[in-house]
């Protein structure tokens, strides 16, 4: 009897386990996509910040063109194609982005504003890979800045201790519109920017992770409004009938699997190669 009641919880549990796998597979399956991963040369060459990645070394970093909605497959394809590129060297972490947008604008001038309700580009930076403990740099066509540090994602089970009064030291960041910046009725080709990083801004007391062999977990994201132009040719985010503004579109470096860029566990690996670009 005692072997026929084992016999019949193994079965059982064996039952539920069929039933149930398949379901939470699907229902999470999301979540379990494999993140992205980037190989980040050096580079030996400067590089002018100047919101332009025309230097010959950007033309031998690895590009990155894998933008799809934050929410994963099954959610509509970008409108706008997007582009990023890294380098690193010694002293900085270099990042540049290209973003086509037939009509670029942009009204948030202060920094440390929610830029974000603007169109921009964002960076997310975890140096270590534990979750904890990490950076993020917003920027919009006008090279207004939101940065901050975060002690942990927002959903985790208390409130974690944001420092909005964070200002990456060191930051070297510029934008350049290709075409004209908050005019309607043209035809603009979009926006780019370069950013540099010092490894100092992202160390953990005296932690240097800018280093071969190194991997940083890395998430880069565009935030992308529908928008509206008034009499005076002023830009805004579009409305609903009841005021409510329409939802942004999110177009991220590998899904997360739901509107939430806090999710550092998503982000790609970006490892610090030590061979030289070119």
């Amino acid at each position: 009897m005692k072997k026929l009641f084992l016999s019949c919880c193994l079965l059982l549990t064996a039952t539920i386990i069929s039933v149930t796998a398949q379901p939470l597979t699907e229902r999470y399956g999301r979540f379990l996509t494999q993140p992205e991963g980037y190989v980040c040369l050096r580079t030996a060459d400067t590089i002018c910040i100047d919101g332009i990645p025309d230097e010959a070394v950007w033309q031998h970093a690895p590009l990155i063109t894998r933008f799809t909605d934050i929410s994963g497959e099954g959610y509509p394809t970008p409108r706008f194609r997007t582009q990023a590129r890294m380098l690193w060297d010694n002293r900085y972490l270099y990042i540049a982005a290209e973003l086509q947008e037939p009509d670029v604008w942009a009204d948030l001038r202060q920094r440390d504003t929610i830029v974000y309700y603007n169109n921009d580009f964002e960076v997310f930076i975890d140096p270590d890979g534990d979750g904890h403990h990490y950076y993020e740099i917003e920027v919009n066509a006008l090279c207004t800045v939101f940065d901050l540090f975060l002690e942990k994602p927002y959903r985790a089970p208390r409130r974690p201790h944001v420092q909005f009064q964070w200002n990456c030291p060191g930051l070297r960041i510029a934008t350049h519109v290709d075409g004209t910046l908050n005019l309607p009725g043209d035809t603009d080709r979009g926006w780019s920017v370069e950013m540099a990083i010092p490894r100092e801004a992202i160390a953990a007391e005296f932690d240097n992770y800018l280093q071969a062999g190194n991997y940083l977990r890395i998430g880069f994201s565009r935030v992308q409004w529908q928008h509206s132009t008034d009499k005076d040719g002023r830009y805004h985010r579009k409305q609903r009938a009841d005021g409510t503004f329409l939802p942004e579109d999110n177009w991220t470096w590998g899904a997360t699997g739901q509107v939430a860029m806090h999710m550092p566990e998503r982000w790609g690996y970006v490892y610090l190669s030590a061979l030289t670009a070119g």
